[in-house]
């Protein structure tokens, strides 16, 4: 919990590297740096201040009026909400975690992964991720109820084959 604020402050800084820049300077440098989305909401933030400042406001007609514009950084904005979200299911399958076994960096470069379990192992498949189906996650929970009933400290893994066998 301490390092949200401390990563937050972080992506907002590269914002204050272009604080003295005039509006038409380092417009590349700005669209890069807006790649972390608390960047690029300063960014925005600042140029609608600047525009209500000027009793200008913004419109619909006035969105793409500036060099660096509001209506690009709303769109560089839904850019990071994508990049941001296939970076988050990408670590959510090669962290480890307490509920299963997590995938080899390189998964997503595996043919298995794109195709699936191969179609003679006979059922009980995974949807294609590599992790097991219902079926799966049902003999896991059982086997961890068995472990906690004999005096088990935990289960550790839940090793399964393609075709849904245990082994």
């Amino acid at each position: 919990s301490i390092v949200g604020p401390f990563a937050l402050f972080a992506m907002v800084m590269p914002r204050y590297v272009f604080f003295q820049t005039a509006e038409t300077q380092g417009i590349p440098a700005k669209r890069a740096a807006s790649i972390l989305a608390p960047t690029a909401f300063t960014f925005a933030a600042d140029l609608l201040a600047t525009r209500e400042g000027a009793e200008q406001g913004a419109t619909w007609d006035t969105l793409y009026d500036d060099p660096f514009s509001l209506g690009e950084l709303m769109g560089l904005l839904l850019v990071d909400a994508c990049v941001y979200t296939v970076l988050a299911w990408y670590l959510g399958r090669v962290l480890p975690t307490v509920h299963g076994t997590p995938l080899p960096w390189w998964f997503v470069f595996s043919p298995v992964f794109w195709r699936g379990p191969s179609a003679g192992g006979g059922g009980g498949g995974g949807g294609g991720d590599g992790r097991g189906g219902a079926g799966d996650l049902e003999a896991a929970a059982a086997a961890a109820e068995d472990a906690a009933a004999a005096g088990g400290a935990t289960v550790e893994r839940v090793i399964c084959s393609g075709g849904g066998n245990r082994g």
